[in-house]
Parts: structure tokens; sequence; C-alpha cells
């Protein structure tokens, strides 16, 4: 856990907590949310896999594609 980052535990469950920067730039956008989780949290392979079902592919290659800076993704 970073310094900046606290937990909570509250009837034996974990909760983090984390400074208003960590928050993400479109609180509405489920790739954002994604973004910080694998940052942050790691990830639930099942999650993962309902969200991506749900997503639009050509949305998810811009967004890596923008994070890559320069490195061309071809969709598959």
């Amino acid at each position: 856990m970073k310094i900046s980052e606290s937990a909570i535990y509250f009837y034996g469950i974990q909760y983090n907590t984390y400074p208003l920067s960590y928050k993400p730039k479109n609180i509405l956008d489920p790739l954002d949310h994604l973004q910080f989780a694998l940052k942050h949290q790691g990830y639930n392979q099942s999650l993962l896999d309902q969200l991506f079902q749900k997503l639009d592919q050509a949305s998810i290659l811009s967004r890596i594609a923008k994070k890559l800076n320069g490195v061309k993704v071809d969709p598959p």
C-alpha cells in the first residue's frame, strides 16, 4: 500500500481509500475505471470477461493505442 492510500477494515473486509488525485478523468467511462483497477487493485478475470463483452472493441483498441504513445495497434 502506498503512503497516500489508507485501508479501513469493517467486519473483516478491507476498504481502500485514495486521494482525489487518483480519481478517473471520466467517472462514467468504464475504461478509466479499468485502468485504475489494473494500476492500483489488481484484477478479477471474471469481471474483465464481463466488461470486455459489453465494451466496443474499437474503443478499447483506441484507448490502448493512445496509451502506447504512437505504437500502432491493429485490430485482430
